[in-house]
């Protein structure tokens, strides 16, 4: 899990003072790939990374929101 949180370049950022409490994205097939891999699901709508939970959520003002979480959770 960690070279996927690399991908996220969370290090980074929190090496500049941010501290990275959720990752937020649109619908695109790269978001559901990245959940995949992450082991994210509704029941666990987060993932761990150096002790800490970072949330994954969707991009709620995307019309198509509702349809896709049904894809990708039912």
């Amino acid at each position: 899990m960690e070279d996927i949180a690399k991908e996220l370049e969370i290090d980074k950022l929190e090496c500049i003072g941010l501290n990275i409490m959720v990752v937020m994205s649109d619908q695109g097939s790269n978001f559901y790939s990245l959940a995949t891999r992450l082991e994210v699901t509704p029941e666990k709508p987060w993932f761990a990374h150096n002790g800490r939970k970072i949330f994954m959520i969707f991009d709620p003002s995307n019309n198509k929101c509702e349809k896709q979480l049904d894809e990708l959770f039912f």
